[in-house]
């Protein structure tokens, strides 16, 4: 077995006639691989390796089925500066994750030594406010007369005081787990760390147990747009994939994915092939399907045998949330006349024929949605139009509660997800945090009890459901029926676009309980696939409910001014074809109307 992708094929060799070759074709000859077919695997988990080389892609295992647990571990009351840390490490390790599973905790240092999780983890924090752990996760320092502390390097040497500091030891409570700290003595030192460890290209300049950061770059204003998404087989774990046959050759894929489509639109497979010689041109074939369902079928020649391009479209109601199997089967079969031997179907001759699929070949998915929308269908990809989150800010109380807290990091990793700049430059900000760089930011979360976040009760009487003066009770629209269950406690997820033309998304609710429902459903593709509308009524830990509330919107908000809606998490495109076909039907239509109008008149 080896890292990564393995494949295991079954071979039969099976026939009716003594000439069993010539069944190749016989329905009557069949095998079946049941489902309940299973592996067993007798393994043993090697200690850790303390190296921040190519950390923190080596958090996350791609196996599907190994589960990722990396527990986020802050100071028993952070700063805003300490919660802004832990939402760049938290959106990083997002985009490091992808598709892959990743289950991410959050933690107190005090409900750390309680719970005493397994799994890696990664402590956040101001060195100081790291100190009253009661185990050692800082390195060694040494403290002033005025009690400054200042990090000391392995060699014994002190260290700049606004550096930021990365540290790796074994876990205390997981010895086949690491634990990393990720801190500076002063606040800029941390920033510089959380920065540093949300940038890829970091980790591939580091090595060994600690790793110093004395700088990192500015975010650049100018940055691209993201209107798109491509998976290269290479990105998937795919190296060069041979398939081999007499008769079939058959390559199957997995694409995972974190969306679900429900459109008119197309996704485009840019497949590089190569293949052996062709006997039989007029009948030589590929076929690809997504899922079971045919897609396209390929004529294959003995002159695009080499590194051979080609694009095909393949409708977008194809995909499904989670894992695709997209099967590629060719039925190249080599020439037999020189085979003295009948059993020319036999292993002896199976490598005769191959279809290699290049690792270069990429799927590529439409993105983006109309930037004139407050509909929350399209989470989170409608959270992003700078590839490095530049304009994102996530807005929390200004005295903060753990189930804010939480929410506010599991938010940025569900949002990390589909971020693709090298380095991430989301920010978290206080309520009361008047700074330009936070108005400037067009995409806005407000995360909290509206009793205790001062944004959200700014917006109050913007919001689809409202709250009464204390900010505790909600005030339902007239639209809905206003019931409740007997805890009294629901979760929502509102949105609204500002007349200044900035997207503001709420995560609120009327108790910290179910605050911690909103953040459960927030990180749940299955369920917030299906959100539309503005609002989001959540009344259990998987119990939500849709509403478009129309006073709540802008004007301008439901109004599209491109050909692209969304609804329900699914892209709808509407063709340049359906557009012309309404216009050519809207003008033929005024024309028999003018000319019956003018015959009357006559």
């Amino acid at each position: 077995m080896n890292p990564g992708y393995n494949k295991l094929s079954f071979q039969f060799y099976m026939g009716i006639r003594d000439d069993f070759c010539e069944d190749f074709d016989n329905p009557a000859v069949w095998a079946v691989i049941h489902n309940s077919t299973a592996f067993r695997f007798d393994y043993t988990v090697t200690e850790p390796k303390l190296d921040l080389y190519k950390l923190p892609s080596s958090l996350i295992d791609p196996s599907p089925i190994l589960n990722n647990r990396i527990n986020l571990v802050l100071p028993d009351k952070p700063s805003v500066s300490e919660i802004n840390a832990a939402a760049l490490v938290s959106a990083k390790l997002g985009q490091i994750a992808d598709w892959n599973k990743l289950e991410l905790e959050v933690f107190s240092l005090d409900q750390l030594s309680i719970t005493q999780p397994l799994g890696n983890i990664i402590y956040i924090g101001n060195a100081k406010s790291l100190l009253s752990s009661v185990e050692d996760i800082i390195p060694d320092y040494s403290t002033s007369s005025t009690e400054e502390l200042t990090f000391k390097n392995l060699d014994g040497t002190l260290i700049e005081k606004d550096s930021g500091v990365f540290w790796l030891q074994t876990s205390s409570f997981d010895s086949k787990s690491i634990a990393m700290t990720i801190t500076g003595a002063s606040p800029l030192g941390l920033q510089k760390a959380a920065e540093a460890f949300a940038t890829t290209s970091v980790f591939d300049r580091l090595s060994g147990r600690m790793g110093i950061v004395v700088d990192t770059p500015a975010s650049d204003k100018v940055e691209k747009s993201i209107n798109k998404l491509v998976y290269s087989l290479d990105d998937l774990g795919y190296k060069n994939i041979v398939a081999e046959g007499n008769r079939q050759q058959s390559v199957f894929l997995n694409l995972p994915l974190q969306m679900a489509f429900d459109s008119l639109g197309e996704a485009a497979l840019h497949l590089i092939y190569s293949h052996s010689a062709i006997e039989n041109a007029k009948n030589s074939y590929m076929d690809v399907s997504v899922n079971s369902v045919p897609v396209k079928r390929i004529a294959l020649n003995s002159h695009d045998s080499e590194n051979t391009s080609v694009v095909i479209n393949i409708p977008l109601k194809l995909f499904k949330l989670g894992d695709n199997t997209v099967e590629i089967t060719s039925n190249i079969q080599a020439d037999i006349s020189n085979i003295q031997s009948t059993l020319y179907c036999t292993e002896d001759y199976y490598s005769n024929s191959w279809l290699t699929i290049n690792p270069d070949s990429s799927f590529t998915f439409p993105s983006g949605t109309s930037q004139l929308s407050a509909n929350l269908s399209g989470f989170p990809q409608n959270l992003i139009s700078a590839s490095s989150l530049t304009d994102l800010a996530l807005i929390i109380p200004d005295t903060v509660d753990w189930a804010a807290i939480s929410t506010t990091i599991i938010t940025a990793n569900r949002i990390g997800r589909v971020a693709e700049g090298d380095q991430l430059f989301l920010k978290v900000f206080s309520a009361s945090d008047q700074s330009s760089e936070r108005f400037e930011r067009s995409y806005q979360i407000l995360i909290g009890l509206p009793s205790n976040n001062a944004a959200i009760k700014d917006l109050n009487d913007l919001l689809p459901v409202s709250f009464d003066t204390e900010g505790v009770k909600p005030k339902f629209p007239d639209s809905m029926a206003a019931v409740y269950s007997s805890s009294g406690k629901f979760g929502f997820i509102e949105s609204i676009l500002t007349e200044a033309g900035k997207f503001q998304l709420i995560l609120t609710a009327n108790s910290q309980e179910s605050l911690e429902w909103v953040s459960k459903v927030i990180d749940n593709p299955e369920i917030y696939k299906n959100f539309t509308g503005n609002l989001q009524v959540i009344s259990g830990e998987n119990e939500t409910a849709s509403f478009t509330i129309p006073g709540a919107m802008i004007d301008k908000a439901i109004q599209d001014s491109e050909s692209t809606q969304v609804s329900g998490n699914q892209l709808l495109q509407k063709p340049d074809w359906v557009v012309i076909l309404t216009a050519a039907i809207l003008f033929i239509s005024l024309t028999v109307i003018t000319v019956a109008w003018i015959n009357k008149r006559r």
